[in-house]
């Protein structure tokens, strides 16, 4: 994951943000929100399919 991707699935899971707080908090779009978090869960899913 990018430095970018963990940043911003801190701010969605430990201090429980949405996404729309996201994308203000880290001046970026919704949508690059929602890319970003889908990339992480797809790279996370791969790792735990491993296991």
């Amino acid at each position: 994951m990018t430095p970018r991707q963990v940043e911003i699935c801190e701010l969605k899971f430990v201090k429980g943000m949405t996404n729309y707080q996201i994308a203000a908090e880290l001046n970026v779009s919704v949508k690059t929100v929602d890319k970003e978090l889908n990339t992480a869960y797809k790279q996370i899913t791969n790792v735990l399919s491993f296991l």
